[in-house]
């Protein structure tokens, strides 16, 4: 095997993608009991917004209501679940051009060379030597909370997609994950079959490189360029939305826990204050907005996911007094904090 001796994919998360994956969260909630309104609750997705399959949303939507997913869904291993029906079609165009390439070396490439049009947080290092192939992964972003779970659904995806490719064939040799073994490790076996090693110091899957080389039942190159040209249309798509605006809330989405000034914010994206005020004018918004939005999405947040008191909310967002608090949430919301968490749980 020398044509894929070391590959990586991108090292940076677009903020925006498509709504593929809330509309699996959507669907396993249903199960549970739980219904739409519920689990997209402060993420600003309407529930019309999960039947359009061309609706892009900002990543920290998506892991908005991957928190209320984790938070509402009353089983530990739901990151598994969710995995397991994270498969080709739930990638889209991507998941079919996949389907249709002659061999699992040539979809791996596809799907590192277009991973944006995934569901992944993580950037991926692939490496083979002799018949072995190793793949390190490391989140983009501190994924902070919600880690296990985005690391188990990735796992858990790549596994189900290779397994309906060889459904007889061990697909992973081995599993390392950079977390402590949870209680519910049983789950892990079931769903792996293989040897799992916990508290190691990356993640990493161990895999059999024969396994690329083997064709694909369902290989059809003309109808994967076609789909291939779809999937270009698509990243160009979320080019498009990759506005100032959206850069700033992602950058922000990484220091929560202390918004940085503006001077700050331009040292970190290497551009000057007076530049960012211009191109968010010429996006009809500013800094201010954007600072208010984004801590009206954490407030909303600390609120749905924790038993945090109101003083230590306030506090977490920056306010010195829960009363000014109050009045911001009230003007962001119409309603009090209190009456908020009170609804919605």
């Amino acid at each position: 095997m020398t044509d894929l001796s070391y590959i990586h994919s991108s090292s940076r998360l677009p903020p925006f993608r498509l709504i593929n994956a809330v509309a699996v969260f959507a669907r396993i909630a249903t199960r549970y009991g739980i219904c739409s309104e519920r689990l997209l609750a402060g993420s600003g997705i309407s529930l019309a917004d999960l039947d359009d399959p061309q609706k892009l949303i900002a990543t920290t939507q998506e892991m908005a209501i991957a928190r209320n997913a984790i938070r509402l869904i009353p089983v530990p291993w739901i990151g598994l679940e969710l995995g397991k029906e994270y498969h080709f079609s739930a990638n889209g165009k991507l998941g079919m051009a996949m389907m249709c390439c002659e061999t699992m070396m040539e979809a791996l490439k596809l799907a590192l060379t277009y991973i944006h049009l995934t569901a992944s947080y993580h950037q991926y290092f692939l490496k083979i030597k002799g018949n072995t192939g190793v793949a390190k992964f490391k989140e983009i972003i501190d994924l902070g909370d919600i880690r296990q779970y985005i690391c188990e659904s990735e796992v858990a995806s790549l596994y189900s997609m290779a397994h309906l490719f060889y459904e007889d064939a061990s697909v992973f040799k081995e599993l390392h994950f950079a977390y402590e073994k949870p209680s519910y490790a049983d789950r892990y076996a079931d769903t792996f079959g293989c040897p799992i090693k916990f508290d190691a110091p990356v993640h990493l899957i161990v895999f059999d490189v024969d396994h690329l080389s083997k064709p694909l039942k369902l290989a059809n190159p003309l109808v994967k360029n076609s789909l291939i040209k779809e999937c270009d249309q698509l990243v160009s798509r979320l080019k498009e939305h990759e506005t100032i605006t959206a850069r700033i809330s992602q950058e922000l989405s990484l220091h929560q826990d202390k918004f940085p000034t503006l001077d700050q914010l331009a040292r970190r994206i290497n551009m000057s204050p007076r530049t960012i005020r211009r191109r968010l004018m010429d996006e009809s918004t500013s800094y201010k907005n954007i600072l208010t939005d984004m801590r009206k999405t954490k407030a909303i947040e600390l609120l749905l996911t924790t038993g945090l008191p109101m003083e230590k909310v306030a506090l977490h967002l920056g306010f010195s007094e829960v009363s000014s608090f109050y009045r911001a949430f009230k003007n962001w919301t119409g309603t009090t904090p209190k009456s908020y968490r009170e609804n919605i749980l």
